[in-house]
Order: C-alpha cells, then structure tokens, then sequence
C-alpha cells in the first residue's frame, strides 16, 4: 500500500493553503509558515487502488521565526575612488526588518577601523580610502527587533601612487632646470675672488686652468712692450748727454 499526504498552513485569519512537496514526509519550513500552523492530511491507498479513510493533524502550535542568520554576505563592485560597493545579503530567520549596517575605514598604523557610513547598503569609495581596508559589518535584525550574529567583509583600496607620481615628477623638473652662469671680468678687482667661486660650482679644474693661462698670456705683451720703451728712452737720454760733452 501506498499513502497520499497534503500538507497545508494556516494562517491567523484561518486561511487554508497548500505548501511543500506533495507525497513527502517531511517539510522545509520558510518564512511563510511563520506565525501559521501546520496541518497534514494522509489518504492510505491499497496495491489495487482502493483507499482509506483520510486522517488529519496539526501542529499543536504556530510556527515561530528562527534566530535572525546572514546566509550569505559579499561585496560587489571595484574599489577604486569614485566607484559604488554594493552589499548582497541572503537573510534567514523570519520577517526581516532593519539591518545594521557599518563601513569603516582603516586607521593607519594601527588595527583600528573608523566608522564612515551607517545604516545603508551601497558606499562610494573615496580619495581618503586610497590605500586603506574598507569593512562592512552587518547585522541581521528581525522584524520584532530581535538582532542576529553580525558577519563582516573586508576590501582593499588600492593605492595610485599619486604621491610618488607628484615625487617624480619634482625630481624630473629640477634635473631639467639649466645650469645659470655669470660671466666674470677680469678686470674689477674681485675678479679673483668670483672667478674661484664660480669655478668651484660649475667649471671643472681643466676649466679654471685655461682660464689661469689666458690671463698670463695677456699680461706678457704688454710687460714686454713697456720694457722696450724704456730701453729706447735711456738710449736717447745717453745720446744726448755725449752730444753736450762734445760741445
């Protein structure tokens, strides 16, 4: 023999539905049977079809939610600056109400998280997360206020390296920025002094050299040329002291 089971709920305005699996013995209870009674009826039915008579029960209570649980708990979307987290969330344990729901930023150099947005689903990463850990908690709340176990997930926001960007890019101006140099004349009488200074900060020894020689090199003409002078005139002053000896 054979039976034929039905398995209804009703509900608290005595309404009768159908529910589960016909022909099976057992049921998965959902939210809707909450706060409904569970009935069953058994049809017994011989090998050559004959049946029985049917019997019925109940449950001797109504159905009561279960402990608020999250089943399932993810973050979507990419956490880059400007981008939206979204929350998905599968909730178990009766009519739901409102979650809690925290984002918290890390705090850097330490273990701690700062709270940064409450009691919504969606986040927009932002320019100060760069970097960082992003959690999300959540806290499964049934529709009475009881609250269930809170679960949490963790993002990491990466960083874009703008600072080391904007570093680089310091470096790259001053090695393009051009040498300023000043030129000296030897003639003003500091001139020694700016030509060692401005040797030391951007000629080369080579440099300072050449410039030494030039300078002997302009001065010896002219001492030679004044010595010839001289010459000339003490010849000309003997000449003409013989020429009054004479007279």
């Amino acid at each position: 023999w054979t039976t034929r089971d039905s398995v209804f709920r009703r509900d608290r305005y005595k309404r009768l539905t159908k529910t589960g699996r016909p022909n099976s013995s057992t049921l998965a209870l959902t939210k809707r049977e909450v706060d409904c009674t569970i009935e069953v009826s058994v049809t017994p039915v011989r090998s050559d079809g004959v049946q029985g008579r049917t019997v019925t029960t109940r449950s001797d209570g109504v159905v009561s939610a279960g402990i608020p649980q999250t089943n399932f708990l993810n973050v979507v979307g990419e956490p880059l600056v400007g981008n939206t987290l979204e929350l998905e969330v599968e909730y178990f344990g009766g009519e739901p109400g409102e979650p809690i729901i925290e984002w918290e930023r890390e705090v850097p150099g330490t273990e701690n998280f700062e709270v940064v947005e409450t009691g919504v689903r969606n986040y927009t990463v932002q320019k100060e997360d760069q970097g960082r850990l992003i959690r999300v908690t959540y806290t499964p709340v049934r529709v009475d206020g009881t609250p269930g176990e809170a679960k949490s997930r963790i993002v990491q926001v990466p960083d874009d390296g703008a600072d080391e960007k904007e570093e680089e890019k310091e470096i790259k101006k001053t090695s393009e920025e051009p040498v300023v140099t000043r030129h000296v004349d030897p003639g003003f009488a500091t001139a020694t002094q700016e030509l060692e200074a401005a040797a030391a900060n951007v000629a080369s020894d080579e440099e300072t050299e050449s410039m030494k020689k030039d300078e002997e090199n302009k001065d010896g003409p002219e001492k030679e040329a004044g010595d010839v002078v001289a010459s000339n005139q003490n010849a000309d002053e003997g000449s003409q002291l013989n020429s009054a000896q004479a007279k």
